[in-house]
């Protein structure tokens, strides 16, 4: 996957597929880099809930990819109604994404905690990207809200990567912030 698919006015559902498949397996790979690095409990916490629920995505993702059924599919007037209402509950969820081409192939064997987090950070912003484009063109139900909840954990996960960073960043004990949560 590149910035290049993010650049398109629509993608199709298999377009969206693979290249989420590849975006979280290079989410699973930087996860399973910091567990071997980081001392720091609320960053190990994060790194693992990221590899089980990234994994189970992959998962999802290719059992759709392989399906031989032919899935339910809305009507072009359906497909609208809901990417309208995400909107309104989350009219910011999609601005000021960039797309950065580091995270699509992150090989680094070692990685400070700080770096983990703003890697990680860019890297759901262009998952929220890939999302958005898949939303205005899918005409498929579960496609439409598997990319809908990845949004919106992803931004979830941002903002709590954003605080921990900040927080890392004042060099606060960690620990405090995560008995808060």
């Amino acid at each position: 996957m590149s910035c290049k698919i993010l650049n398109k006015v629509s993608i199709n559902d298999n377009e969206f597929l693979k290249s989420m498949i590849i975006h979280h397996k290079a989410a699973v790979i930087m996860s399973k880099l910091i567990l071997k690095t980081s001392k720091v409990d609320i960053i190990l916490d994060f790194a693992r809930k990221i590899i089980i629920n990234q994994s189970y995505e992959i998962d999802y993702m290719k059992s759709i990819l392989n399906s031989n059924k032919k899935l339910k599919i809305n009507t072009k007037n359906d497909n609208e109604v809901l990417p309208n209402i995400f909107k309104i509950y989350y009219p910011n969820i999609f601005k000021n994404l960039t797309c950065d081409e580091t995270h699509f192939n992150f090989h680094s064997h070692k990685m400070s905690d700080s770096m983990y987090i703003k890697h990680m950070i860019s890297h759901h912003n262009t998952a929220i990207e890939l999302s958005k484009l898949i939303i205005r063109s899918t005409t498929n139900q579960q496609i439409l809200v598997l990319a809908q909840i990845i949004s919106l954990d992803q931004t979830k996960e941002i903002f709590y990567l954003s605080t921990l960073y900040k927080t890392i960043k004042a060099n606060w004990n960690t620990n405090i912030l995560y008995s808060l949560i």
